[in-house]
């Protein structure tokens, strides 16, 4: 991994509107990706993880608008059409996508999903794009890949349907793979090999990743840093050690006193839980927008948005516990 910045997002917003008012999905969210690197976004469920993965490459439904700018390899991806998005999307940025079982087409045999991609963004013939596809199903260790060409996607498990969507991901050589809950329709075992499959070529192909996830486990086990959502905002970001070593955001520590432990579970207790629910995203709270869950919360939370500010290097913090020291 280098210090090349291969995506930035500047003021980042995306807003759905709907008969009963504006969704504030990604609230100005300024964040830089570099080349090589395996981030992971993580959060609660409707937090706005999957909004961002699909806004980076304009993919939002209808009623959604953008704003802010996205620049990936110094070009405003903002300002693009959708004939011009549509080279980018699956060329220089590919995305696997949360269930593999309704992503890839039943009525197709695996192979004409393949030639159908290599062909528009590879140019390749039958022939070339059928050697090109069988590499890439050795590369993601699929065994007899030639008799998961000729397979139907529903012959085929969970996890090799998740392994054929990601060689889908990598035959057209993207710069960035946004990869959105990318696990969670496996079990635990193939689960550790797809995450270790993606270290494995984020590692050998120098291939930036966008890991998201709910799984705060996943992101330690394979990225190198992490981004903590809530309610559209970044509210603490940085290196996986200083992040979860370290934490700083009163919900990031609630985030990680939530998740289970077998050996320190008692059963007669119930397990840890964050009190109150995420906010409606139709009216979001006038100040923090964590505050009404907060057990920190101040008079400033209620009123006042707390700026991103940088605590150290690299680990930034969007808490009124730490603006007021700076």
């Amino acid at each position: 991994m280098n210090n090349e910045i291969i995506l930035e997002l500047e003021n980042f917003s995306v807003k759905y509107y709907t008969v009963d008012g504006v969704i504030n999905a990604i609230n100005n969210i300024n964040l830089k990706i570099k080349k090589g690197e395996m981030i992971g976004i993580a959060g609660e469920s409707g937090c706005g993880k999957s909004t961002l993965g699909y806004g980076i490459i304009k993919l939002l439904p209808y009623n959604a608008k953008i704003y802010g700018k996205i620049l990936f390899d110094g070009e405003d991806l903002t300002l693009k059409n959708e004939k011009e998005m549509q080279k980018i999307r699956g060329g220089k940025i590919s995305m696997v996508f949360q269930d593999p079982m309704t992503s890839l087409n039943p009525l197709y045999r695996v192979k004409d999903q393949f030639l159908r991609i290599l062909k528009i963004h590879k140019k390749m013939d039958k022939e070339k794009g059928l050697a090109y596809a069988k590499e890439l199903l050795k590369e993601v260790e699929l065994p007899d890949p030639e008799q998961i060409l000729e397979s139907f996607p529903y012959e085929l498990s969970g996890g090799m349907q998740q392994r054929v969507m990601i060689a889908m991901a990598l035959s057209s050589d993207p710069e960035l793979i946004i990869a959105d809950e990318p696990t969670t329709a496996i079990d635990a075992t193939i689960q550790a090999q797809i995450l270790r499959l993606l270290k494995k070529l984020n590692k050998e192909r120098n291939l930036s990743i966008i890991l998201i996830t709910h799984n705060l486990g996943i992101i330690i086990e394979t990225c190198n840093r992490v981004v903590i959502m809530y309610a559209g905002n970044i509210v603490e970001s940085g290196p996986i050690e200083k992040v979860f070593l370290n934490p700083l955001h009163p919900y990031t520590q609630a985030l990680l006193y939530s998740i289970p432990h077998i050996e320190k579970t008692n059963k007669d207790k119930d397990l840890p839980t964050i009190p109150g629910e995420v906010p409606n995203l139709l009216n979001l709270p006038k100040g923090c927008v964590f505050y009404p869950r907060c057990k920190y919360a101040m008079e400033i939370c209620k009123e006042n948005s707390p700026k991103l500010i940088e605590y150290e290097n690299d680990h930034l913090i969007q808490c009124h516990l730490f603006n007021k020291s700076k």
